[in-house]
């Protein structure tokens, strides 16, 4: 969450416009549930504007137009060194929210296992080349964020250190807790005979295959 200078804490936050992208993403759900551990109503003490993604609710704050809105590597480093603040970042907040995830159906678990399995163990060793090497690592981060890998090192640099080292998981379980909050979100938009367990959304069978035969083992050998 970042912040126009004159706002220093949370309780600086009543009464001020704060941008997401649009009702019901990510940036919204994130923001509110943020707001409302640091005390702050969502719905009374601020005014959420829906403005589009991240580059735009960036060209928002430093044209005036919002307070304050969400922003994530590369942008959140470029806004405080452009003298914005940072009032919280959600992924130390502690707050288990399934922001990515692989989704099949249950009929392509069923029929398809075999091809799951290899796609894991592909995705498993990405993470880990990723995490090895630091100078790949930032060659894939700015070719897919169009950024100059020299120019713009240090906010690349931002990118790696928090995305890439500190929130990718070397074993990528699902999150029971975070599939949970994500059916709370949802509130009255769930449909009303859909289940509220999370363990109905989730097949933890496949990560757990894979650990058991030793593969996540070997790759970070």
């Amino acid at each position: 969450m970042i912040v126009k200078p004159a706002i220093k804490r949370a309780e600086d936050l009543k009464g001020t416009k704060l941008a997401i992208s649009r009702f019901g993403s990510s940036s919204d759900a994130g923001l509110r549930v943020s707001l409302q551990r640091s005390g702050i109503n969502p719905d009374k003490d601020v005014t959420i504007l829906q403005v589009g993604g991240q580059t735009e609710r960036y060209a928002a704050l430093k044209a005036g137009v919002v307070d304050g809105t969400v922003v994530i590597p590369p942008l959140s480093g470029a806004a405080q060194r452009a003298g914005f603040n940072e009032i919280f970042n959600m992924t130390k907040l502690g707050i288990p929210y399934p922001q990515e995830g692989v989704v099949a159906s249950r009929q392509y678990i069923a029929k398809r296992r075999d091809t799951l399995l290899r796609f894991l163990k592909g995705f498993i060793e990405g993470v880990r080349d990723l995490k090895a090497d630091k100078e790949f690592a930032i060659a894939v981060l700015a070719k897919h964020l169009r950024m100059d890998p020299k120019k713009d090192r240090e906010a690349l640099e931002d990118s790696f250190q928090e995305v890439v080292i500190e929130q990718m998981l070397k074993i990528p379980n699902p999150n029971l807790e975070a599939v949970k909050m994500g059916i709370e979100l949802l509130g009255k938009e769930r449909p009303a005979k859909a289940s509220g367990d999370p363990k109905d959304y989730v097949d933890m069978t496949l990560m757990a295959e894979l650990e058991k035969s030793g593969f996540v083992q070997s790759v970070y050998k």
